[in-house]
């Protein structure tokens, strides 16, 4: 790894808006290094990098891939804050559309399967620091250049949305000792959240417990009071805490109504279970403005408003005395208050059920000091957005965002329309693209069909014009060649060509110049009824006698038939005086 880069741990995952909340670097110290050039030679020093010049990052804000600067970004970073658990922000990935590699880190990412971020980044000024025995080089004003997701994290305590002691007792309770666990949340802060389907948070939060809680009197003294467990626990007053209204400072001074609800609702409490002696809930908050503060940390302490009564019974409670008892407890409300408006270091910052109980006596709780890191950040932060600056978290902000949001989703359902009419234009154009196939295909079918009734009506006509002429010709059955010859010829003729060759060879038009200009009809009717009532010889000889006088030139021993009833018609009319009249 290159001296100018820290690896860190993933966390946060948000799968609606393809984004990870990370702390991209710690200013705990690591294992990192240095060129020396009069040694020639690398040599290991323990590092740490406390502050940032962020101006270039907001500037370019460039998220990488194993800080490869050949290939595009992977996405790119928002909500950039140095806090006191470092440099924190939220990476948005691309979508797959803009970069295919995007899509392989994110699901990667989803699926656990890589869990690093590291940055890139320039050294700033370097002071030498005695940390736990060991001097350390610490390097503040460092510029950052570019973050990038990388395979292999480095450094266990940079883990985002947790604490790394939850870590230690989480594995000491898989391992079985669960007696050894030791829950070190702060009770009233905000620590892990995840979003709810509507885009809003889910927040697991302790919100009370049991024990001894001194409060401070308007007249200065102080009364002890014991939260019983049956009290804190009891079925019904657990009850009311279910759905109570989640609000803010403003309306946490009292109890809330259904006059000031309305304005004052950030959402609701709901799975309301018992942690030991931490009474738990999840706070669903559904309140843009509330949401972003949650994020950046400006919202950090939780306190609840709620009603009872005091019983004066003054005793001990596990080596605690107290003078009176918290009775018939009745919540109204779960308020998310900026950090140090809660009790510091103690479960409840204000308890709301009587007048003469008007402030918590502030005193620390070691078995529940802080370990969050979501503190406040440390200086303002000014980003630079579409050539505004705007301080990061404040209203102007979250409005520029709320707009950008709703412009995209604008732009989007635009798009989608556009596509939808696309699409219908495309299944108009495939629909009239297939009925004209399916015509064409009818048309060609029809146009076949009738080309072959043409084909062979033209064959059926060349055939009767080659026997006609043939008969009219009367070419000695030697003289094929010739025959085929004008077969040739006819073939070549169009249909009326045809027919008039054949109805001039008739001796009655034989002599007609005029017949060529008739009609097509009026030659094929007379061609028609010459076949149909035998041709005849330009000479007069008709087709019998054309016939006999062949067979008279094959066989000259041959008797005409016409002559034998010619002599008998001659004998008859001759004898015919003989007959008796009848």
């Amino acid at each position: 790894m290159a001296p100018n880069q820290r690896l860190f741990t993933l966390g946060g995952i948000d799968e609606a808006s393809r984004s990870v909340r990370v702390v991209a670097s710690t200013s705990d110290p690591v294992l990192g290094g240095y060129w020396d050039s009069e040694k020639d030679e690398w040599l290991p020093r323990q590092e740490a990098l406390v502050s940032w010049k962020l101006d270039r990052f907001i500037e370019n804000n460039v998220i990488l891939w194993a800080h490869d600067q050949s290939q595009l970004p992977i996405g790119w970073g928002t909500e950039v804050q140095q806090t006191a658990a470092g440099l924190e922000m939220r990476i948005t990935f691309a979508t797959c559309e803009a970069n295919p590699k995007a899509e392989e880190v994110w699901q990667a990412v989803k699926a656990k399967l890589v869990r690093g971020v590291s940055v890139g980044f320039t050294y700033g000024t370097e002071t030498k620091e005695q940390r736990d025995g060991e001097t350390v080089s610490v390097f503040r004003d460092n510029e950052l250049n570019e973050v990038s997701v990388c395979p292999v994290p480095a450094d266990a305590g940079a883990l985002t949305g947790f604490r790394a002691k939850d870590h230690v007792e989480a594995a000491r309770t898989d391992a079985g000792e669960a007696d050894a666990v030791v829950r070190t949340d702060f009770m009233g802060s905000v620590s892990k959240f995840s979003r709810t389907q509507v885009g809003g948070l889910r927040v697991p939060a302790r919100v009370t417990r049991t024990g001894v809680l001194p409060y401070r009197r308007p007249d200065g003294t102080i009364r002890r009071e014991l939260r019983h467990p049956d009290e804190v626990f009891n079925t019904d007053s657990l009850a009311s805490l279910h759905g109570a209204t989640v609000t803010d400072l403003a309306h946490h001074k009292g109890l809330l109504s259904v006059a000031n609800w309305k304005d004052a609702t950030l959402g609701h409490a709901e799975q309301v279970r018992r942690d030991g002696k931490f009474v738990e809930v999840d706070l669903v908050i559904n309140d843009p403005t509330a949401i972003a503060d949650i994020e950046n940390g400006r919202l950090h302490d939780i306190s609840c408003g709620y009603s009872c009564k005091l019983f004066a019974e003054p005793g001990v409670y596990n080596g605690e005395p107290y003078d009176v008892i918290q009775r018939r407890i009745r919540y109204n409300h779960v308020a998310v208050l900026p950090k140090g408006k809660g009790r510091a270091g103690t479960d409840v910052a204000l308890r709301l059920d009587a007048k003469d109980a008007a402030e918590c006596v502030e005193t620390p709780d070691p078995e529940n000091e802080r370990t969050d890191t979501m503190a406040e950040p440390q200086t303002k932060t000014v980003i630079r957005i579409d050539g505004k600056d705007l301080e990061y978290g404040s209203a102007a902000h979250i409005k520029h965002l709320e707009d950008a949001h709703l412009a995209d989703l604008q732009k989007a359902e635009t798009e989608k329309k556009q596509l939808v009419e696309r699409c219908d234009k495309a299944e108009g154009k495939a629909d009239l693209f297939e009925k004209k196939a399916k015509k064409s295909e009818e048309d060609a079918a029809e146009e076949e069909k009738a080309a072959k009734s043409k084909r062979k009506a033209r064959e059926r006509l060349l055939r009767r014009a080659i026997r006609a002429m043939r008969a009219y010709t009367d070419e000695p059955d030697g003289d094929e060649e010739k025959m085929d010859a004008l077969e040739d010829e006819l073939a070549e003729l169009s249909d009326k060509d045809l027919m008039l060759k054949v109805v001039r060879c008739d001796a009655a038009y034989a002599e007609d110049k005029d017949i060529g200009a008739k009609p097509e009809a009026y030659i094929e009717a007379i061609f028609d009824s010459l076949l149909k009532s035998g041709v005849t010889r330009t000479d007069g000889i008709d087709s019998v006698t054309k016939i006999l006088e062949r067979v008279k030139r094959q066989d000259p021993g041959h008797k005409d038939p016409t002559s034998d009833a010619r002599t008998k018609m001659n004998k008859t009319a001759q004898d015919a005086w003989k007959q008796p009249l009848t």
